[in-house]
């Protein structure tokens, strides 16, 4: 009974954070969402929707499951609504890519762009902040800096192993190639916030792709990836580069 009651508790919560997002985006036209808790303990996730299922059931005008772990639930109240947020944008950013070839692409490049930027906001309290201020996380407080820098290394080492264990990189690149393209999403969406006002930081963060080849391609990605006008327009251009870059790290 406690675990039920407990479960109605945190399912009428994603209920109404869905709705206090639709008012504030002015997105009343969102399909519903099922709040589902994730079963698989094994999984690092703490909310997911998956794409197939949200292009689906935008199409067809039914709800789509939102997934979501208890150890969200663990987290501090501008944590949680700062993970949700960023899955109720993805829902919003789903509808512009509904029917198109690449929409998974898109979904992992523009909207997880998209999606964290608005994360990252509510981390501060919905201010920018600083490279070195603390923000919330799952596990207490983080800063701007250690993401980026997080991204950067995982990116970096990926690169790494993919010339020092080929054969393994090949045996997972499409789990790894997913994760590898939304990290360069969130570490864009992160830097996106010092363009101007950390210019050297910005810039060191890319020349240390350099040693990867990776430099001036992802700089292209950067520009790319920040408008939806741009990517209806020439998603062929978009699609060429990611491919580019994934035969950089996994062939």
């Amino acid at each position: 009974m406690i675990l039920n009651r407990k479960l109605f508790q945190r399912e009428y919560r994603i209920l109404n954070l869905y709705e206090e997002y639709k008012m504030e985006y002015e997105k009343l036209g969102l399909i519903g969402i099922v709040p589902n808790p994730i079963m698989d303990l094994t999984t690092k996730d703490i909310a997911y929707t998956d794409n197939a299922e949200l292009m689906d059931c935008i199409t067809h005008k039914k709800n789509v499951t939102l997934y979501y772990s208890e150890k969200l639930f663990q987290c501090s109240d501008r944590f949680i609504k700062a993970v949700l947020f960023h899955e109720f944008t993805h829902i919003s950013d789903a509808y512009n890519f509904v029917g198109m070839e690449y929409s998974n692409f898109f979904m992992s490049t523009y909207s997880e762009f998209n999606a964290m930027r608005v994360e990252i906001l509510l981390k501060n309290g919905n201010k920018i902040p600083m490279l070195d201020d603390t923000i919330c996380d799952e596990n207490g407080v983080t800063t701007p800096r250690k993401e980026i820098e997080g991204y950067l290394n995982f990116i970096i080492n990926t690169f790494k192993s993919s010339r020092m264990y080929p054969e393994k990189i090949k045996e997972k690149a499409e789990q790894i190639g997913s994760i590898f393209l939304k990290s360069y999403s969130w570490m864009f969406a992160y830097l996106s916030f010092y363009e101007e006002t950390e210019k050297k930081y910005f810039e060191s963060c890319f020349n240390r792709l350099e040693k990867c080849k990776q430099k001036e391609l992802v700089k292209e990605l950067y520009k790319e990836i920040q408008s939806v006008e741009y990517i209806k327009s020439d998603s062929q251009k978009i699609v060429l580069d990611i491919v580019d870059l994934y035969s950089l790290c996994f062939e």
